[in-house]
C-alpha cells in the first residue's frame, strides 16, 4: 500500500502476521517512506512477537535492520498497546 499526505511524505508497508495460539503472535514486515524534500528512501525490515496479556493489553518486541543508506543499521523496539474500553 502506498499513500501520500499533503506534506509530501509517501509511505508503504507489507506485513505477514501469524497467530501461534490465543495469546502469542509473530510478524515479518518490510516498510519505508520517502519525504518529498529528500533524495533517498528510508527502507527497513523487521520481525517481532506479540503477547496478549489481557483482552485489552498487548506487549510486543521487535528488531530489524535498515536496508537503504539513510536507514539505521539495526534497531530494537519494545512496546505495549492498550485498548481503551468504550
Amino acid at each position: 500500500m502506498r499513500t501520500c499526505d499533503p506534506a509530501g511524505v509517501s509511505t508503504y508497508s507489507m506485513v505477514l502476521g501469524i497467530s501461534h495460539g490465543e495469546k502469542l503472535g509473530s510478524y515479518w514486515e518490510i516498510y519505508g517512506w520517502k519525504m518529498a524534500w529528500q533524495e533517498k528512501k528510508d527502507v527497513r525490515a523487521d520481525a517481532g512477537l506479540t503477547y496478549l496479556v489481557k483482552p485489552n493489553l498487548q506487549l510486543d518486541f521487535s528488531g530489524g535492520i535498515g536496508i537503504s543508506d539513510i536507514s539505521p543499521d539495526f534497531f530494537i523496539n519494545l512496546g505495549f498497546s492498550w485498548r481503551i474500553p468504550e
